[in-house]
């Protein structure tokens, strides 16, 4: 088993914090900020101050979160090399131990998965 691995298996409900932030070259930044310990999703967009919020995550989007962390794409998380115009950085906390990931595709397998995470519990 991997240290990665490890760290994976130790999630639970209340020891997750997943801190990320996507950036393109003139546009902007999106930051998103999921913390299972207070329960809250923080959303904030350069760009639109409007698309700005805070939630506080139900049962249901915690138990969501705790199956995303389970399934973190491990064996695909590697930076393909990019135009320059996109950054993206994600950092996994479990307990103690962080996970840290960046690339430079909005394709590659981590984004990819956070992204469909913020979709399952933002999109109310």
């Amino acid at each position: 088993m991997s240290k990665e691995d490890s760290i994976i298996a130790r999630a639970t409900s209340t020891n997750i914090h997943i801190e990320g932030e996507v950036s393109v070259k003139r546009r902007g930044y999106i930051h998103i900020n999921i913390d299972l310990m207070t329960r809250l999703f923080i959303y904030q967009d350069s760009n639109q101050w409007n698309n700005n919020f805070v939630r506080a995550l139900t049962d249901k989007d915690v138990d969501t979160v705790t199956t995303y962390v389970a399934n973190w794409p491990l064996d695909e998380a590697f930076e393909i090399p990019g135009n320059g115009l996109l950054h993206w950085q994600v950092q996994l906390k479990i307990g103690e131990d962080v996970l840290r990931y960046e690339g430079s595709r909005n394709s590659d397998a981590v984004w990819r998965h956070v992204t469909a995470l913020i979709a399952d519990i933002g999109g109310k």
